[in-house]
């Protein structure tokens, strides 16, 4: 049990007054309003409480700052040189120390940060090349995503059950498009208020509804299978004529390259994370607030992006195509 400072006073004044531990005191029970089967300190607690009083002036704890002692910082660092990917805990454990000292000297005297591994997509010795190509154009870059109704799911722990694997839930399939000026935006894959499968017709009914000047603008798209249909490359090689990225367009879209991709490292990510803050229930709800959330995207916001886009292209092209290890993703 848990003892007040209020109810540690009052038993070192009994003490203090009586010169006896009265541990079963009825006035103790009285006072603070302990039940006939609630612990009463012991002889031990009582006579602990006043040694602290008479050397302290104080029956309470005192907060310990830990023990972050030249020699402790040593052996932490020690520890973790030799066993990076230990957690902290069982740093704390083997050096027998606490959880919290060993974690403040990582953080205040070592100056560590926990990083975690970002697991990347392969990529093969063709795709180099074309990703520094692809990063040598202004680019206005478009995909599409979907937004399900049920929202994000957690699919290690989330189990379904049913008589039958039916697991498809209302969504809506969107489409953007990501320029330094702004989102163009939303467009909906849907006929009769319903999502519809995303075929070269649909695709290029949507590419129709975009209007844009694009004498020296590249067009960047995926290697989706409606997008390099014969009927949609057809529409975008009169759109931007001679300035299409894309499989089967005038400079190939590097495979594998989420990083090099506005709507895949920016626009998704945020705008699902502000859309289902609304908690929609129906699709009409969740395509207002695609609208909604897309509209409040402010024109800076696309500007810093395409800034940090930049930045990746350009490290890219000095990776020659490979990794860009130095990225830092800033919010």
């Amino acid at each position: 049990m848990e003892w007040s400072g209020a109810q540690r006073a009052f038993v070192v004044e009994t003490f203090l007054k009586n010169s006896v531990c009265d541990r079963h005191s009825t006035s103790l029970q009285h006072s603070f309003w302990l039940g006939r089967r609630d612990r009463n300190p012991t002889r031990n607690i009582i006579l602990r409480w006043v040694a602290s009083f008479r050397a302290t002036g104080s029956t309470l704890k005192k907060k310990s700052h830990g023990r972050r002692t030249p020699a402790n910082v040593v052996s932490v660092r020690q520890s973790v040189v030799q066993s990076p990917q230990r957690s902290a805990r069982k740093h704390a454990a083997a050096l027998r120390s606490s959880d919290a000292t060993v974690k403040r000297i990582l953080h205040l005297d070592l100056k560590f940060h926990p990083y975690k591994m970002a697991i990347v997509q392969e990529l093969h010795a063709g795709d180099w090349e074309n990703r520094v190509n692809s990063c040598q154009r202004a680019v206005l870059t478009s995909d599409e995503a979907h937004f399900h109704l049920s929202g994000c799911v957690d699919k290690q722990n989330f189990r379904y059950w049913n008589c039958a694997k039916d697991l498809f839930t209302a969504r809506e399939t969107v489409w953007c498009v990501v320029a330094e000026f702004g989102v163009w935006g939303p467009y909906l894959f849907e006929k009769d208020g319903r999502a519809v499968t995303v075929t070269s017709a649909h695709y290029v009914a949507r590419l129709n509804e975009l209007a844009v000047d694009a004498e020296e603008i590249w067009f960047q798209q995926d290697g989706a299978t409606a997008h390099t249909a014969r009927l949609t490359m057809d529409l975008l090689r009169g759109l931007f004529p001679g300035h299409i990225i894309s499989h089967r367009g005038d400079i190939p879209w590097p495979a594998r390259s989420p990083g090099l991709a506005p709507c895949d490292f920016f626009l998704w990510g945020h705008l699902k994370a502000k859309v289902y803050k609304h908690r929609p229930h129906t699709l009409d709800e969740l395509k207002t607030a695609i609208r909604e959330e897309i509209a409040a995207i402010p024109p800076d916001m696309t500007a810093r992006v395409k800034n940090d886009f930049r930045k990746r292209l350009d490290v890219c092209i000095r990776n020659q195509g490979r990794h860009m290890d130095a990225i830092v993703f800033h919010k």
